[in-house]
């Protein structure tokens, strides 16, 4: 029985020190993960603040797309408006032109009658004055035909 005893002592030894050994890998693991975790946790941070870079950095240029678009628009608008204004003017002043053709002022038809008037002979085109003339006070609708020359 000295050599059972004395190969059971071996073995109890041996399995405390892989107890041992179990401990410390277990230890190191554990460690290991915290620093794993405290990676992770830095990676997810920076990877957060990248995507909120970015993001900041799409909204900027977004807003100064929009803020770029409104100027463009508020330019349409207000050339669009002096247009409007500038032909305003032409059909308040529509007696005092003297151009080719020489055409009869508009002021000098009277309003509910039709009467076509040569513009050039050149444009090919007669302007007709509308007898509506109800659309808008002042102004006189007028539409372009094709002059048909025999």
């Amino acid at each position: 029985m000295g050599r059972l005893t004395k190969d059971m002592t071996r073995l109890c030894e041996d399995i405390q020190t892989l107890r041992a050994d179990r401990q410390e890998l277990n230890k190191k693991l554990a460690e290991g993960t915290k620093a794993r975790q405290v990676e992770i946790l830095e990676t997810c941070a920076a990877y957060t603040d990248a995507r909120v870079w970015k993001a900041e950095g799409a909204r900027n240029s977004r807003q100064s797309f929009v803020d770029n678009l409104k100027q463009v628009v508020a330019g349409q608008v207000k050339d669009t408006r002096d247009d409007l204004a500038m032909a305003r003017r032409s059909w308040a002043n529509h007696g005092k032109y003297d151009g080719p053709g020489g055409a009869e002022p508009l002021s000098a038809v009277r309003p509910g009658k039709s009467r076509k008037m040569r513009v050039h002979p050149s444009e090919g085109m007669k302007l007709e004055r509308s007898s509506n003339h109800r659309a808008s006070p002042g102004l006189h609708s007028i539409s372009h035909r094709p002059v048909h020359h025999r």
